[in-house]
């Protein structure tokens, strides 16, 4: 937890304390939560903080509003040799090949900067952006909102006087200036630099870097709680980006995503897997008080299948960054999409409980995280066995994280297979993955033409035309059209 300058972490069997005492205060270090099953314990221990400190549980807090949306970030694409006309240029190709974009993140790279690399100016390089942030000619595109990064501090290297004196606050550290620790101060600091955001257009920020906090100050909520209120006022929601630290995600009493990863790498097998698996056990313990953001991937990446399909599972924000509009991987992506809506699964998945406690990065284990859609039971596995070994594993239905019937059939998106799932196995060969959907003998589960065929009904209807699933010791395939009746049984 973190709370009046003190902030503590558990390294092996040990509370570790940091930051400066703050004696006749109260500082919250420990809470616990106990139980017989694993998901309700995490839940408990994070009721009892929410008592004491400033974090709040994701049902609690607002919905942020690029989820159910594809976006697309400039970072992978451009790292920061971006520009207005490179990334008007791709997003408009993305689009014309018949992907549907909801969102945009312009990210590290359109800064003005001094000598000293600290940010000179609040608008944006000149020569990248010569009329200044022309965030209207991106949503005249058909994008619905635009978002804008910045670290915690402004910048990597904070911020120059040019911008103190715009801000009319600062403080001198080192070469540069970086916000005052008064709160007050670090708030007129906030709301004044996302005030001018908000009127350039900008409906969303992504504040990276937050884990710097613990460098440069000791009063750390001080700065979260700025951050937090001045996005409230703007009405800018607000994606957290490198905060897995304790001073961070406990003062997020507002913002309501938050990475749960290191940065996703692309076309790199290895650096995949440890990407899709710590953003599986994170979001066990984050996905209580936030939405999983598992950071962005490349259409045409040669894992972009699992990559995708673990995103849908998130729960969380699903965004590309493809720089070849050519190549992008428009049938996949369609695959995930009814009318530029994204197909995600009710609530962040979690990892089965068979693999709390092991590894399937070493263990002869599929990484599984379990989800519903619809209301109806979905799993997605995934193979990130660092010796690329083919992995046969099991799914149980004490495994998962709700109650099901072990008298239920089970249907494989990928493999189109079907069974019942007291006999389910699953065989996965390095970084394949496959969706299982769970459903009563006699059960319509969606439309076999999407990665995830519950989605894909809605109210009792199918949402788009195409192929029924009903599942039976022979599956039924039903020719339908949208908008068709269905008569569920669950």
């Amino acid at each position: 937890n973190s709370s009046n300058g003190i902030f503590s972490s558990l390294k092996g069997n040990k509370i570790v304390l940091e930051g400066l005492y703050n004696p006749g205060k109260v500082s919250w270090n420990l809470f616990i939560g106990e139980g017989e099953n694993p998901y309700e314990s995490i839940s408990r221990a994070f009721h009892e903080m929410s008592k004491w400190g400033n974090v709040k549980f994701r049902d609690d807090k607002k919905k942020p509003l690029i989820l159910g949306k594809l976006g697309w970030c400039s970072w992978n694409a451009f790292l920061t040799n971006l520009n207005e006309e490179k990334m008007v240029s791709v997003i408009e190709g993305i689009i014309k090949r018949g992907v549907k974009l909801g969102y945009v993140i312009i990210d590290d790279g359109w800064q003005e900067l001094n000598d000293k690399k600290a940010l000179d100016s609040l608008d944006p390089d000149k020569k990248k952006f010569p009329k200044g942030f022309d965030v209207k000619r991106i949503k005249d595109l058909g994008i619905e909102d635009v978002g804008l990064w910045h670290t915690i501090n402004l910048y990597w290297n904070g911020f120059s006087e040019n911008v103190k004196n715009d801000l009319s606050e600062g403080e001198k550290v080192d070469n540069s200036y970086q916000l005052p620790q008064d709160v007050n101060k670090a708030l007129k600091a906030y709301i004044k630099f996302h005030q001018k955001l908000k009127a350039d257009g900008f409906s969303f920020i992504k504040v990276d870097n937050q884990w710097v906090l613990r460098k440069l100050y000791t009063l750390t909520e001080n700065i979260q709680t700025a951050l937090q209120f001045s996005g409230y006022v703007n009405d800018l929601d607000i994606l957290n980006c490198m905060s897995m630290v304790p001073e961070c995600y406990t003062n997020y009493s507002i913002s309501n995503v938050m990475r749960t990863s290191n940065d996703y790498i692309p076309n790199w097998k290895d650096a995949g897997k440890l990407h899709l698996l710590f953003n599986a056990y994170n979001s066990l313990f984050f996905s209580n008080i936030v939405y999983p953001d598992y950071d962005m991937f490349v259409s045409y990446d040669p894992y972009a299948l699992s990559h995708l399909i673990m995103r849908i599972f998130s729960g969380g924000p699903v965004y590309i960054t493809d720089k070849d509009p050519e190549k992008t991987n428009v049938e996949l992506l369609n695959k995930a999409m009814i009318s530029g809506k994204l197909l995600t699964v009710d609530y962040p998945g979690l990892i089965t409980k068979d693999i709390i406690f092991s590894n399937p990065f070493v263990e002869d284990k599929l990484l599984k995280i379990a989800s519903k859609a619809n209301g109806i039971p979905v799993i997605a596995a995934v193979n990130v066995n660092k010796d690329g070994k083919r992995i046969v594993d099991t799914l149980r239905a004490e495994d998962l994280p709700y109650t099901v019937d072990k008298s239920m059939m089970y249907y494989k998106v990928i493999k189109e297979e079907h069974g019942y799932l007291e006999d389910l196995k699953i065989d996965l060969g390095e970084m394949e993955s496959e969706i299982i959907v769970l459903g009563k003998k006699g059960t319509p589960i969606g439309l076999k033409e999407y990665l995830l065929p519950p989605s894909t009904m809605k109210d009792g209807q199918t949402l788009a035309s195409g192929t029924l699933i009903i599942l039976n010791d022979e599956v039924k395939e039903v020719k339908v059209r949208e908008g068709t009746k269905i008569d569920f049984v669950i």
